[in-house]
């Protein structure tokens, strides 16, 4: 579960900076 859950924090992470950067430009 630990694996799972760095991979999905992960995941979040890219995701909200893809979303901040698609905002910003």
């Amino acid at each position: 579960m630990g694996t799972v859950d760095i991979i999905t924090g992960k995941v979040i992470a890219f995701h909200v900076a893809d979303e901040v950067l698609t905002d910003d430009v």
